[in-house]
C-alpha cells in the first residue's frame, strides 16, 4: 500500500496511510512508523496522514506512559 501511494506523484503529497489489525504494542506502530518515514518521508507521520486503528493498543499505551512493562511487539 505504501509503494502504490508513493508511485503516485499525486497522491503521494495528501494521501494517508491508516495502520490496522494486528497492531497490539507501542513497538508494533513504531515498526508501522518507520516504514511510512522509509517510503513517505518524515512529512506523512502527521495526524493528519498516518493513523492507527488498533483498539487493543491503548493498554500497551498506557503501560508505557505509566512506566510500566508493556508487551512485546509481534515484529511484523
Amino acid at each position: 500500500m505504501l509503494a502504490a501511494i508513493a508511485a503516485d506523484a499525486a497522491a503521494s503529497a495528501r494521501v494517508g496511510f491508516k495502520a490496522s489489525g494486528g497492531v497490539r504494542s507501542v513497538a508494533d506502530v513504531a515498526v508501522y512508523a518507520g516504514l511510512v518515514e522509509a517510503v513517505l518521508g518524515a512529512q506523512a507521520l502527521a495526524p493528519q496522514r498516518f493513523r492507527i486503528g488498533a483498539s487493543a493498543l491503548l493498554d500497551d499505551i498506557e503501560a508505557v506512559l505509566g512506566g510500566r512493562a508493556t508487551a512485546q511487539g509481534s515484529g511484523y
